[in-house]
């Protein structure tokens, strides 16, 4: 090889490196979502109950838990503070069989409507640090073609939390109530996010995000 051919190897060489460099360096990581604003369709909800801390700690929870389905991710941070890791495990198991099954996610329009009407502190003589809050929630919630956001139909439901030595309140369970009287109990207080929820793409089971340290598969890559 010539000098002239070697030096024409070496600077084809370097222009070479200079342009993977420039690619490695021009590759950015994608922003994370913003959080929605949550906007009240009318007044918000401003009862004796509403202002008590565990149907506050509800109504956190319904709004992260609202947050996760939409995108499929059940890692955020807002849904760890607000529900136990053994909640987002079942709910996140719930979201993959409907996309086993259906390949779709139902798009929530806000948080689930909730009336409270009862918080019984001590369930069960349980302690301080446990607490049922009871009340009415919407028994179809969703932005799927055809559904109606008017004219909820509301059914009774039971939220058990746990408040650990921090004193973070999370809902660990939650069950229906046949019983409740939920006729009574006046129209349910509707929120909307802002922006308005979109579809977040994900189809097959193995693309939903889950915590680390979920026990049944498929964990977050």
């Amino acid at each position: 090889m010539t000098r002239r051919s070697r030096r024409s190897s070496i600077g084809a060489a370097a222009v070479v490196g200079l342009a993977v460099v420039g690619l490695v360096g021009c590759t950015t990581e994608e922003p994370a979502p913003v959080d929605p604003e949550v906007r009240w369709v009318g007044a918000a909800p401003s009862g004796r109950l509403d202002r008590d801390p565990w149907v506050r700690a509800v109504r956190a929870e319904l709004v992260a838990e609202a947050v996760a389905r939409n995108r499929n991710d059940f890692s955020l941070d807002a849904f760890a503070k607000t529900a136990t890791p053994e909640y987002i495990d079942r709910a996140s198991g719930t979201a993959i069989k409907a996309l086993r099954y259906n390949e779709t996610t139902t798009l929530l329009p806000g948080p689930l409507p909730f009336t409270p009407t009862q918080v019984e502190v001590g369930y069960w003589d349980q302690g301080d640090d446990v607490a049922a809050v009871r009340g009415c929630v919407a028994g179809k919630w969703s932005m799927d073609p055809g559904d109606s956001l008017g004219g909820l139909r509301a059914f009774g439901r039971e939220f058990r939390l746990e408040r650990d030595h921090a004193g973070v309140m999370r809902v660990a369970s939650t069950a229906g109530l046949p019983d409740a009287d939920c006729d009574d109990a006046g129209p349910l207080p509707v929120a909307l996010f802002d922006p308005v929820p979109e579809p977040s793409g994900v189809t097959a089971p193995g693309d939903l995000v889950r915590p680390d340290g979920t026990q049944s598969s498929p964990r977050r890559r």
